[in-house]
């Protein structure tokens, strides 16, 4: 829908904007030998590179349990088709029973409604929240899609897109005024509810003054992960990729199956100036020390986690902090 269109777009109209990719690339398909007449071979394939696809599924989650009253047995389908990947994940993944808190290892996949009640850690009180994210609805269409999550350290993260997304004029000062409000407003939310819930809780996302949430890899990632299998998820570091630009990119196109670049190929990408450079950043004073050191605190424990699911000390961001 929006900003793109004034209405709610349906899935056909989605479908829509890959029509031309789709006709050129049956066209231009070829079969990869005469042994096998059944294998195809495609020189272009298509992606969908909406960013806020990776933690915005709150609006998902209220669709999806409007149609659940209606029809019980969609309930189940999703449950059913997400099973296989649970298993071949799960035995990775302990470090936190909260975000698998549906999930019995022993038993499978719960089939009553204990699955939606996420405990919190600091109260026994619980709160309903919908285990089903937009993940659940792609992987339902397309199962065998590739997933690529490029992820920036959240602290600096958060002040460039304080900068992005601000109107009129902008300070370090505002800037952790605005920080000290988000926090104050999640922790009030997590007093009652657990993290998970409030990482998707609209009302506190809108009432935010920054985008506290978008940094909140972990749980929006063991939800991807509990849908898709490992293999089909690669995650990124933005400060990698830009130290290493052709290195990543060679490493994506083996992800989605495609050919290596060529080295014409990645002198031309080496050329492609970087976009959406913000000015007011550019012309703007660093963030103040003490606003760093909150965010970092507020941070490490979701750093941790994120490092802890993807088995991957790098995503702690360690060497960043350290730099």
């Amino acid at each position: 829908g929006k900003p793109f269109a004034d209405h709610p777009v349906s899935f056909a109209e989605y479908l829509d904007y890959f029509d031309d990719t789709a006709s050129e690339i049956e066209r231009n398909y070829v079969k990869a030998g005469v042994d096998s007449p059944f294998t195809q071979v495609y020189e272009k394939i298509t992606g969908d590179g909406s960013t806020s696809t990776l933690w915005d599924s709150s609006r998902t989650m209220q669709v999806l349990e409007e149609m659940f009253q209606r029809d019980g047995i969609l309930e189940q389908e999703l449950l059913s088709r997400r099973k296989s990947s649970e298993k071949n994940f799960s035995h990775s993944f302990h470090f936190k029973k909260e975000h698998l808190s549906f999930i019995n290892e022993d038993e499978g996949v719960h089939t009553d409604k204990d699955y939606r009640l996420e405990k919190n850690n600091n109260k026994n009180e619980k709160s309903v929240v919908s285990p089903f994210t937009v993940a659940d609805v792609i992987h339902s269409i397309i199962p065998n899609s590739r997933i690529i999550a490029v992820l920036r350290e959240p602290v600096s993260r958060l002040y460039s897109s304080y900068f992005f997304f601000t109107k009129g004029n902008v300070s370090p000062e505002e800037f952790d005024e605005r920080v000290h409000h988000s926090i104050g407003l999640w922790d009030e939310c997590t007093n009652d509810h657990g993290e998970r819930s409030c990482a998707y809780n609209r009302t506190l996302i809108k009432n935010m003054s920054v985008r506290l949430y978008n940094g909140l890899y972990s749980i929006y990632l063991s939800d991807w992960l509990k849908v898709f299998p490992r293999s089909q998820v690669m995650v990124v570091r933005m400060e990698d990729y830009h130290k290493d630009i052709s290195g990543t990119l060679a490493d994506v196109s083996q992800h989605l199956g495609l050919r290596g670049l060529t080295e014409a190929e990645k002198i031309e990408l080496e050329k492609i100036p970087v976009k959406n450079k913000s000015k007011k950043k550019q012309e703007a004073r660093n963030m103040m020390n003490s606003t760093a050191q909150i965010l970092r605190n507020f941070y490490k424990k979701f750093n941790f986690d994120l490092a802890e699911l993807l088995q991957d000390d790098r995503f702690s961001w360690d060497d960043v902090y350290g730099s």
